[in-house]
């Protein structure tokens, strides 16, 4: 299990990450290196859970045997706790998802096209 603790400032809609972000358990160092790289000093509430879900399902899928559901629970600054509800969890996942996998498409069409143009390779005209 991953737990991840979050030094942050709240404002009205605003989070503000403070110098350090931690996460505790199986899948900690593969949480570090994707929050290094993804997590902002400014970001509003939703974007930052929407980038803690996506964190979390890129963890599941590069640890061995963690999985399940990822339990979101966001804290306002009073104190009051949201949880999201599992299955808004997996939309926004299945959201992610299919994200990933139009890029993923895009780019291997550029790199055939790059390849097909360097060898002078035509399927219509002009080429």
């Amino acid at each position: 299990m991953v737990k991840v603790l979050a030094f942050i400032r709240w404002d009205d809609k605003t989070v503000e990450y403070a110098a350090a972000y931690e996460a505790i358990g199986k899948g900690e160092a593969a949480f570090l290196v994707l929050a290094d790289s993804l997590i902002r000093t400014s970001m509003t509430i939703r974007e930052a859970a929407s980038v803690a879900i996506y964190i979390m399902s890129k963890v599941k899928e590069q640890v061995p045997d963690y999985g399940g559901n990822t339990d979101l629970v966001m804290l306002s600054q009073t104190g009051i706790e949201t949880h999201v509800p599992t299955q808004h969890v997996k939309e926004i996942e299945l959201h992610h998802l299919d994200i990933e996998l139009r890029k993923h498409e895009e780019v291997m069409e550029e790199s055939i096209s790059r390849w097909l143009r360097q060898r002078r390779i035509c399927f219509s005209d002009p080429c």
